[in-house]
């Protein structure tokens, strides 16, 4: 009977081991969304900056990274 109160016990320490293993040092907010796990994607959401100025600064990053990424490839096969 004692045997079964340990080995209980040392499934409890290794689920809290595993789980201090897989806490992430950086806050959700830092992060970007390829870097979330699926667990921390309700909070990472609700973190977005959804003003107007927020949604405007999104669609101009995505805009830019995208002709800056169509300018890369462009010069890159002008020369190869």
């Amino acid at each position: 009977m004692g045997d079964s109160k340990v080995e209980c016990n040392s499934w409890v320490s290794i689920a809290d081991t595993q789980a201090s293993k897989t806490a992430s040092p950086v806050p959700v907010n830092g992060k970007q969304l390829m870097d979330v796990k699926l667990g921390e994607l309700p909070s990472w959401i609700l973190m977005r900056n959804f003003t107007l100025k927020g949604i405007a600064g999104a669609f101009q990053r995505g805009h830019c990274g995208y002709y800056k990424y169509e300018l890369d490839h462009e010069r890159f096969h002008q020369y190869h």
